[in-house]
């Protein structure tokens, strides 16, 4: 596993793990580690809905701000929000009411 500079965030319960470049699991132990899906800039924070088994997190990469999920086992990346950000950060989701909410950082 490449292991990220910059931000980290680590689910346990869900033995997720982002950070720069990747989005990878890890059992409890840290014995097996698999990238889930790679090739990403700048990964930030990660929210789960458990029960959809999908995966979301925000991504500032240079210009091209975007909010993405991918199912559980990294399959079907999608763009969720591509314009209007401003330095995606933080993400959390009300699921029962069909909301995602995320933070900007603007340097400011």
């Amino acid at each position: 596993m490449h292991i990220p500079d910059g931000y980290v965030t680590v689910d346990v319960p869900n033995d997720l793990v982002v950070g720069t470049g990747v989005v990878a699991t890890a059992d409890s132990r840290a014995v097996t580690v698999e990238d889930l899906v790679t090739g990403l800039t700048e990964p930030q924070f990660i929210a789960l809905d458990i029960a959809a088994g999908k995966m979301y997190w925000t991504s500032d990469e240079g210009g091209n701000e975007r909010i993405r999920r991918a199912n559980f086992d990294g399959s079907d990346v999608e763009n969720l929000v591509t314009t209007g950000l401003a330095g995606p950060r933080g993400i959390a989701l009300d699921v029962a009411a069909g909301k995602m909410y995320w933070t900007e950082f603007t340097g400011d």
